[in-house]
Formats: structure tokens, sequence, C-alpha cells
């Protein structure tokens, strides 16, 4: 399970803060950032299935004078919606379209100001049929949750619906779907503590009066949570925890399809020095990816594994993929076939921004003078071994150590 390096992309050699990838049509990924002269950009690139890159294809600035904290989601037929804290500190939103080639349209097509006193950490998602939610950090630091709607020509509403889920603090939203009209926002709340709620959204974009449950899942300190799914009712949130410049944190937590939250499940300290900005993709086999900006500002990439009933593993492997710079990084899976790939982008080197692929190799061994008589039932013509590895350790290709190879296969009649 050790994790590579594969392949490196700096996009923009100027400057990338606060950025935001999302896959588009095929190998074609798109991200948007704060760039040169603090405007918002939006580039895309191509990202194959076994890790390797091009150039970027295409470049849109969509917003000249400000743009922080971006974020961007598909919407529908090739149109795309980015919300950033805009122009004034305000709450922007704009839609652009994205061919299938990438190539970009030449300019924005409809703009919107969402909130004209404040919006800043946007989280967005899209509930169908063009509705889509976004949930924000809004003048004195509440947590607001707002619904609009996108038309297929990329003509954006006034807000359909809007909640504040807390009056209090509502930074660093994520926003995630649960069932049906549940969701989920993980947030720092009162206190700088961490804390999860739920709220319903029907589909015509009407939010429920009220929050529906309320978990404070660290009660200490809690900074930029990131929240995904696991496997039944079970949730997992990566953090950074303890203090500003802490070690960071996974737990579970269960949530139920109604959007009641249970307690905590599991809790591991996956970096004990600092794990800033932590952001988490699910694998295969229950393993996780967290990436994440380590010591001395460093990127790391670490595997946890997660059990169905939440308790989570030691970390597995560790890789440090940039030793010199590494600030807001954001992880996204390419593929899971033949072999898991995945692309972090971040801020990097002179804030620059950087695109790096990362995965677990796959090894083929080939062995010579085997003669096994078997009857070709999948009628695939290949005959496949399972390694199974009988150390306690894990192992690289190449080291030493017995492996055992086992060959299933079905005795003829």
């Amino acid at each position: 399970m050790a994790i590579r390096e594969i392949s490196a992309l700096e996009f923009d050699e100027v400057n990338c803060v606060h950025l935001s990838i999302v896959p588009a049509s095929g190998d074609i990924y798109v991200i948007a950032y704060n760039g040169p002269d603090g405007g918002g950009f939006v580039k895309t690139v191509a990202i194959r299935p076994n890790g390797s890159m091009s150039g970027v294809i295409d470049s849109l600035e969509f917003e000249t004078s400000l743009a922080w904290t971006v974020d961007i989601i598909y919407v529908r037929k090739n149109i795309y919606l980015i919300g950033f804290q805009g122009p004034d500190n305000d709450g922007w939103l704009k839609t652009i379209r994205i061919e299938d080639t990438g190539a970009i349209g030449a300019t924005f097509i409809d703009s919107k100001e969402i909130d004209t006193d404040y919006g800043r950490y946007f989280s967005m998602l899209h509930k169908g049929k063009g509705v889509c939610a976004l949930a924000y950090q809004r003048t004195a630091n509440r947590g607001t949750l707002k619904t609009i709607y996108v038309g297929e020509k990329g003509e954006i509403s006034s807000a359909i619906d809007s909640l504040d889920f807390d009056v209090t603090l509502g930074a660093f939203p994520h926003l995630i779907p649960i069932a049906s009209n549940v969701y989920a926002i993980a947030y720092t709340g009162p206190d700088s503590d961490g804390w999860l709620k739920t709220v319903t959204i029907d589909e015509d974009g009407i939010i429920g009066g009220a929050v529906i449950d309320s978990l404070e899942f660290d009660d200490t300190y809690c900074h930029s949570p990131r929240i995904t799914y696991v496997s039944g009712i079970i949730y997992a949130i990566a953090y950074q925890g303890t203090a500003i410049g802490g070690g960071g944190f996974i737990k579970t937590v269960d949530i139920a399809d109604n959007g009641t939250i249970g307690s905590v499940k599991s809790s591991l300290e996956f970096d004990t020095l600092r794990g800033s900005s932590p952001s988490i993709v699910r694998g295969t086999n229950n393993i996780f990816f967290i990436v994440y900006s380590g010591p001395s500002d460093d990127g790391f990439a670490k595997t946890v594994k997660i059990l169905e009933k939440g308790i989570i593993s030691n970390v597995i492997d560790t890789l440090e993929f940039d030793l010199i710079n590494c600030v807001n990084p954001e992880i996204v899976c390419i593929s899971n076939e033949p072999r898991e790939v995945y692309a972090v982008a971040y801020s990097g080197s002179d804030s620059d921004g950087f695109l790096k692929t990362i995965g677990i190799p796959v090894y083929c061994l080939d062995i010579k003078g085997l003669s096994i008589p078997y009857e070709d039932l999948d009628r695939t013509k290949e005959l496949h071994a399972i390694l199974v590895n009988l150390s306690p350790t894990s192992k690289d290709a190449g080291a030493a150590g017995e492996v055992v190879i086992e060959v299933g296969y079905d005795l003829a009649a």
C-alpha cells in the first residue's frame, strides 16, 4: 500500500491560492482559484487514468477584481457554478461554460451578488435539476445556507431560501448530501470548536425552518473540517485540531438518513505536529487518502483504513509529495483501476499553482515455467494470481521476504 508520486504540473507560474478542483468530461479536470493580481481564474487540464498529465488546455479570468475562497461545481450541460468572496468582500456567484474538450467560454455567462454584506468560504453542491445549495460564512461570522437555481443556459436566480445554521460562528463550512433531502454541514463553530449539523432541502430548494440535529465533535479546537461518506451511516471528518498550527485529526460519526447525529465513534491523530487544511477522499477497500500541509508547510499524503463500524486504523503509509511548500491542498480520485490514482492541486513554492498525481503502484509478476492445466470458464484466456503478504510488515516491490502466490481455479469435471 505504498503511496508514490506519479507526475507533476505547474499550472500557474505567478500565483495561486484558495483553489478548487473538479472532474469535467473524460480525462478533463477543472481548477478554479485566486490567481495573479487577486483575480479569479479557471483552467482545464487533462489527467489520464495512469496519472500522466498534459499542460493547461484553456484558461479564463472570470473575475478581474477580487476572488478569494473559490469553489466550483458542475451543474448541467457543460455549465459550471463558481462561488467566491468577491468585490467589497461580498458573496458572488458566476457561471461559465466548459466544453467536453476542455475549451472554456470566452467570458462568464451570468453573475449574481448573492450576499451584499459579506461572503467567504463557499461550499456548494448541485441538488438536481438546476437547484444548488451553498454554505458560507457571512457578516458577523454567521454560518449561512442558501439555495439558488441555475438555468439551462447558465442564468442564476436570486436566492430561493436561506437559513442561518449558526448565528455565532460558521467558518469553513463543508456541505455534503446524506439521504434524499437531508444534508450535513461540518464547520468551525462557537469557541473555534468542531461542529456538525444536519438540515433539510427539498426538491424545489426550500430549506427546513430549523436545524435537524447538532453535534460538537471537538470541544477544544477545529480548523477547516472536511466530511466524507464511509459506509452505512458512518461518516469521517478530517480537520486540524488542538490549536492554530496544531495536529491533524480524523473522527468518525453516525448520521442516520433522517438527519439524527450519533456520538463520535473513533478518533485518530494522523499527524501530531501539524495537519493544516486536510482534504480527504475515499479509495478502495475502505482505504482513505488524506492530503494536508504538514510540518514545515510541506505537502503530505497519508492513508488510513476505516472499518464498517467506524473504527479507524493507524496510519498505513505516508508520502511527502512536496518538500518545499504546500498550502490548501485538494484531492480528487482519477482512477481506481487498474491502479489507484489521485490528483492533488495546491499552492506551492512561490505561491504558484501545482498539480501532482499520486497513487498506489500495481506490480506484475512474470512466472516462467509454470504449467497448470485449467478450464477457461470465464473465456478471458487469463490466469489470475493473488499475492499474499505473510509478513506483518508491508513490503515494497523487490524487497526481501517471502511472498506466496495463491492460485484459484475450478477443477475440470
